[in-house]
């Protein structure tokens, strides 16, 4: 998964039910005629084909050509990138995570021995560093007893130079094979990266594990389905008839007949106690990735999660897959290969998963959980020692944890995931 990242209102986020997105005339693209050829040899594909065909197309796909690193083409900016604070709070929660679960484990686990252990962070999609400098930067001056050590799963050649250069400063980075790097922060942790998807760690149980996905699972494939009164029906990308009245080549269609994917919503309670007529959104490849990190969490006796992303607290997403381009929602079936494509994340599925592995969780606004893990006491220290940009930071607060239209504190979600111990607050 090549990372990227996005600062879109959250007005827009909570306006996509019937959504009207920016009018533009579709132009052809080199990856349209490929799809249009596919579906015209086997017919209508689904929707993750689609989505997975637009942005990581070896040739033309939007993740492939696009360079993550220039500003001025940029869709999109994350929060991390924002200011070191809010990875530094991220950092706050899992030292609470960690040391929530260290005091467990002395009340019921005698022989356990935490100076034996290693602290491992593992971040998937992590855009240009920042996110990892703040957790860096607080592990260091809070995680003592213990060795620390980073994992980085990234695809992207440029964003690992990019992401070596910003924490690793002067340090090498060592290229171990096609697939693998290492280095040293600046802080003297041990760095790799990995580009293979599916992660290749020591699942020694002397690791204690902490996984942190931001805006992540947003990017990932799903399908959609809808509720007959024959049964679930797969919604399916075909060419536009010419007189459809909408830009761009295709479509959503309905199968006539269940498909091999009508399967996955009918084995789901969740689903199948909706009313006929429901639609509901749904990502094997998220289901993928939350069952690799609850392997990995699950591994050692200590360990944790944090998912940031925007998608509602307790309902399943509809009707929510979006195309980005120049910081605008677009039609996302325009301009293939050429817009990225996003979708709300579902969090109770996630939640449900995870806690289906004998893991705890708890979902809340971003407001809440930066509130409560550090944010202020962060900024505050911040504007103290850069006073002339005392408004600056007020401005980024009210930003990160705000509820108007054009702050991310209600839109964004975030899921903790953690074992043992009950969250701290």
């Amino acid at each position: 998964m090549i990372t990227r990242a996005r600062n879109i209102g959250a007005s827009r986020l909570l306006r996509l039910a019937g959504k009207r997105f920016t009018a533009t005339v579709s132009a052809s693209t080199p990856l349209e005629p490929i799809i249009e050829d596919t579906i015209k040899t086997i017919g209508p594909i689904s929707l993750s084909k689609f989505m997975r065909t637009c942005l990581t197309h070896p040739e033309h796909g939007y993740y492939i050509h696009k360079d993550p690193l220039d500003a001025d083409s940029g869709d999109f900016i994350t929060a991390p990138e924002m200011s070191v604070a809010y990875g530094m709070t991220c950092g706050l929660a899992f030292v609470r995570m960690f040391l929530a679960q260290l005091q467990y484990q002395s009340r019921h686990s005698p022989d356990f021995k935490v100076k034996d252990n290693v602290f491992r962070v593992i971040e998937f999609g992590p855009g240009k560093g920042s996110m990892m400098k703040g957790l860096a930067m607080v592990f260091k001056q809070y995680i003592i007893d213990n060795p620390v050590e980073i994992v980085m799963v990234e695809k992207s050649d440029i964003l690992i130079r990019e992401q070596h250069k910003l924490l690793c400063k002067a340090q090498e980075l060592q290229q171990i094979d096609d697939y693998n790097f290492k280095s040293v922060t600046e802080w003297g942790q041990p760095i790799t990266w990995q580009k293979n998807d599916l992660v290749e760690l020591d699942l020694d149980p002397r690791y204690m594990n902490f996984v942190v996905a931001h805006e992540f699972f947003d990017a990932l494939p799903i399908d959609r389905y809808i509720k007959t009164k024959h049964g679930w029906r797969e919604y399916l990308v075909d060419v536009r008839r010419p007189e459809a009245g909408r830009p761009g080549k295709f479509g959503l269609v309905v199968a006539p007949h269940a498909t091999p994917g009508s399967f996955i919503p009918a084995t789901n309670e969740r689903y199948n106690k909706l009313a006929v007529g429901a639609n509901v959104e749904i990502s094997a490849d998220a289901h993928m990735y939350a069952s690799q990190f609850a392997k990995i969490i699950n591994s050692g006796d200590v360990g944790g999660a944090l998912i940031i992303d925007y998608g509602p607290k307790d309902t399943i997403p509809i009707n929510s897959l979006r195309g980005i381009k120049d910081h605008k929602f677009v039609d996302p079936f325009s301009e293939p290969g050429k817009i990225d494509l996003s979708v709300d994340v579902d969090f109770l599925e996630l939640s449900r998963l995870f806690e289906s592995q004998g893991l705890k969780t708890v979902i809340e606004t971003q407001s809440h959980f930066l509130n409560s893990s550090g944010l202020p006491s962060i900024l505050g220290g911040l504007a103290f020692s850069m006073k002339e940009h005392q408004q600056r930071f007020e401005t980024l607060y009210q930003r990160l944890t705000g509820s108007a239209p054009q702050d991310m504190g209600r839109a964004y979600k975030a899921l903790q995931v953690y074992k043992n111990a009950n969250k701290t607050t």
